[in-house]
């Protein structure tokens, strides 16, 4: 199967843009330095993304505006604001918000039909169906932060590369899971963590695991087959 390639969004912005052209060696230095230099914008857009997220239905275009927000960060390095936010929030609004809220759904609607016919099966299946769509959350958000991809079309790619990349499909599950694990575990006290850091820096985390694939598998891909 093959992906469905799309612009590239950030790069005409800044194309001698020096933190954006360095190579995927260096990202582990990018990393740091957003985390170093950025860290209470994290945490502001970590905020901002909690408040747009209070309605629920809302929540696909929270997280679209946030890895937004935070994408830009880890490429380029500065120049972000709430409206790099806000416009991916609001770009395509309802296909975003169907699509997200099939994902968050579908392991609800796999445990309770495996549930119906017995309760070990609601678990096992409904633990399954969690994980797939984790993983495919965290491909599915980065690529509509990086690439001008319909909705339908990022999904697809994510399907593919939760295939195909199990590294790193393993690593942003395990990022998932322990932000997930702090919530859980460490109620009352999460509640803060949840609101001022989990959003932001979860986000941040799985770029850094999902970007240099995303780069090499669609963007490289797709300006190679143009030339």
């Amino acid at each position: 199967m093959s992906f469905t390639p799309g612009p590239d969004k950030r790069l005409p912005e800044a194309k001698d843009n020096e933190f954006i052209n360095r190579s995927p060696d260096d990202y582990e230095g990018r990393l740091w330095y957003v985390i170093s230099t950025h860290f209470f914008k994290l945490i502001w857009f970590s905020i901002i993304c909690v408040f747009f997220s209070l309605p629920v239905i809302t929540v696909p275009a929270a997280l679209c505006g946030l890895y937004a927000a935070v994408t830009k960060l880890y490429r380029q390095g500065y120049d972000v604001d709430f409206l790099t936010f806000f416009n991916e929030f609001k770009r395509s609004f309802l296909k975003r918000m169907l699509l997200g809220t099939f994902l968050v759904v579908f392991p609800l609607f796999i445990w309770a039909v495996s549930y119906s016919i017995a309760e070990a099966a609601g678990y096992v299946f409904g633990g399954f169906a969690v994980v797939f769509s984790l993983a495919v959350m965290s491909w599915y958000y980065p690529q509509l932060a990086l690439l001008e991809l319909k909705p339908g079309e990022a999904l697809r790619n994510a399907l593919i590369l939760s295939g195909l990349e199990a590294k790193s499909t393993f690593l942003v599950l395990l990022i998932q899971v322990i932000s997930m694990g702090i919530v859980v575990f460490l109620i009352p006290f999460s509640v803060f963590a949840m609101v001022f850091f989990i959003p932001g820096f979860t986000s941040l985390f799985v770029s850094h695991v999902t970007m240099p694939v995303i780069r090499d598998r669609i963007i490289n891909k797709d300006k190679k087959e143009s030339e």
